[in-house]
């Protein structure tokens, strides 16, 4: 056999060296036949030396893998269906050849496509379900796949462009999707098939904290306008120095080494120069709580709510008795507002309430007699005990409003947040029986010391405790207090 020539056996076999087309091209009238001709002329042709041995072999393992994939239609029935097992699989497209959905462990479904360049196979990853839609998946793995055959490759452009482009450009147009995608639920936001994205009702101060709050904060940097693969260590460092107080300071940080680990840099500027330069600020505690005073303005407040009261304007305020039951067993309680507000009905039994998603752990949380008392009194028309007031199929995310409103009637300190009720409770309950009990009712990460004394606290004891706790807030609630004049 020539070294620039072909020979296909009788089993299918065959050998091949590495030869240039054009060679091959000269001798395949005297050894194809022409079935081997057709594959011959589907091959690209090229100058290069390259092995083709699998892409003429009609039996080979790479045709037969590729037979073998699952493939479907790509559309939103299809895609639901498509459920997490305990390796993460591949689903390919049934209508373009290289695009699939990757289902991940956790549920998550990346659609991606796969693409050779000068024999070389890439990845281009399309985008998220439900944040892409099958449609709008479908759509641009055909424009990337159009501008490999053009000789592009969309993935070493993409690399190429994210180091062209600006801070602010690269934020804007990379980190800022990711973190929608990160950070939105798929009830919030979805992508159409034009590629623009449809917000649900309510997340607008979100979207805001995320890109107009951050933005407000990065615009003083001096390297903003820099391209991003010439930022530095020193950058981040004069950066650091500009930011006085140290909540933003640690959060912006954080966020900072977040934007780099998307980019294709070899070195995160943000990591280094925390571990030589600069550090993340100590933060205070928060220490805000309700004087005894406050909680009885407030309970007169929360009756005015509860009920419904004609406003100064003339317009009658709607009674909202859910958001009020929310923050009474907030105070009962001493628990995260979001251990309430995804609360459902299976977890809760007399001995409290079992939650498997909590700060600490999988756990019983027991619950006040106060709190069953107001859970007696609830209708359940949804497994969530709290559901949305927009739909049942989802639990309440905040009470924020409310909340305004019964600072604004009770008159009391403006700076005390929804989660401070915890905080007043876990004061309260160290008053009474120590901070190592108080730890324990409040449900809070318990150190060796707490454990080692209080292992024994069992449940009974627990209630009990907790209910001296809570008995000694409904006396304030339901104590009065003076409400200051009511505001339109």
């Amino acid at each position: 056999m020539s070294s620039n020539s072909i020979k296909f056996l009788s089993s299918g076999e065959h050998m091949v060296s590495k030869t240039p087309h054009v060679l091959l091209d000269n001798n395949n009238g005297s050894d194809f036949n022409a079935e081997q001709i057709s594959l011959w002329n589907l091959i690209p042709k090229s100058k290069d030396i390259f092995p083709i041995h699998k892409m003429l072999n009609p039996i080979s393992n790479h045709t037969k893998g590729y037979n073998t994939m699952t493939k479907i239609r790509f559309n939103k029935t299809n895609i639901e269906s498509l459920k997490p097992k305990e390796k993460r699989y591949r689903v390919y497209s049934d209508e373009v050849k290289g695009l699939y959905v990757e289902v991940l462990t956790s549920g998550r479904k990346a659609f991606r496509v796969l693409y050779k360049v000068n024999y070389i196979s890439y990845t281009h990853q399309l985008g998220v379900y439900p944040v892409m839609t099958p449609t709008y998946a479908v759509k641009r793995a055909m424009e990337v796949l159009t501008s490999v055959s053009k000789g592009n490759n969309p993935q070493l452009d993409k690399i190429k462009k994210r180091e062209e482009l600006t801070f602010k450009e690269y934020f804007i147009e990379r980190f800022l999707p990711l973190q929608l995608d990160r950070r939105f639920s798929k009830e919030e936001f979805t992508i159409n098939d034009e590629g623009r994205i449809k917000w649900r009702k309510g997340v607008q101060k979100k979207i805001y904290n995320l890109t107009d709050g951050y933005n407000a904060h990065f615009r003083f940097a001096k390297f903003i306008n820099k391209k991003v693969s010439d930022i530095t260590e020193e950058d981040v460092i004069i950066f650091s120095k500009q930011i006085t107080k140290s909540h933003i300071h640690n959060r912006l940080m954080k966020e900072l080494s977040r934007f780099f680990n998307t980019t294709s840099l070899n070195v995160n500027p943000v990591r280094r120069a925390l571990a030589t330069d600069i550090q993340l600020r100590p933060t205070k505690a928060r220490t805000v709580k309700a004087k005894p005073e406050e909680v009885k303005a407030i309970g007169k407040a929360l009756e005015l709510i509860k009920s419904g009261y004609m406003q100064n304007n003339g317009f009658y305020y709607q009674p909202q008795p859910q958001q009020v039951n929310i923050i009474k067993i907030l105070l009962f309680e001493g628990l995260r507002p979001n251990e309430v507000y995804k609360m459902e009905w299976s977890m809760v039994n007399e001995s409290g309430v079992y939650d498997t998603d909590t700060k600490t752990g999988d756990k019983t949380i027991p619950l006040t007699k106060q709190s069953l008392n107001i859970l007696s009194t609830i209708e359940k028309k949804s497994k969530f005990v709290f559901p949305s007031p927009t739909n049942n199929d989802q639990h309440i995310k905040s009470i924020r409003k409310i909340w305004t409103k019964v600072l604004e009637l009770s008159g009391v300190n403006p700076e005390l947040r929804i989660y401070d009720l915890r905080n007043t409770f876990s004061s309260k309950a160290s008053m009474m029986f120590g901070t190592w009990v108080s730890s324990k009712l409040t449900n809070h990460t318990n150190s060796r010391t707490v454990e080692k004394h209080y292992s024994d606290l069992d449940s009974g004891e627990r209630v009990s405790r907790k209910n001296e706790v809570a008995e000694t807030f409904e006396n304030l609630l339901q104590g009065g207090g003076k409400v200051v004049q009511i505001k339109s």
